[in-house]
């Protein structure tokens, strides 16, 4: 006579409680790391009027990929010549979905009362 051997109990591996609590943990940490970035937050617009300023700038006409690269190399002269605390500006003229590409007309600056020279002694 054959007999089959008794059954086994199916064994189900559940996550223990530590990863649980781990796991929630990390989630936790990351939104409040976002939070801390400001994505959960929309940003405040004001209009204000200003005295009139001082801009040295150098204007540009095309591609606004190049914005960064423009940003970099004046920061680049202005860690050169003067105070690295001065305010840097960009003033855009048009729409980037309106105008085509090589069109677009595009300033990146700094406030002339932030430059401050350095003591050549």
């Amino acid at each position: 006579v054959f007999r089959a051997p008794p059954a086994q109990p199916i064994k189900t591996q559940t996550m223990s409680p530590p990863w649980i609590a781990l796991g929630v943990s990390a989630l936790v940490l990351f939104v409040s790391f976002l939070a801390q970035l400001g994505v959960f937050t929309w940003p405040t617009v004001s209009v204000e009027d200003v005295k009139p300023k001082q801009v040295i700038y150098k204007y540009y006409t095309g591609g606004m990929k190049m914005v960064g690269p423009a940003f970099k190399a004046l920061s680049a002269l202005i860690g050169k010549n003067c105070d690295h605390n001065a305010r840097m500006v960009g003033v855009y003229y048009d729409d980037p979905e309106k105008t085509p590409e090589d069109k677009t007309r595009w300033a990146v600056g700094v406030m002339e009362e932030d430059l401050v020279q350095r003591n050549a002694y």
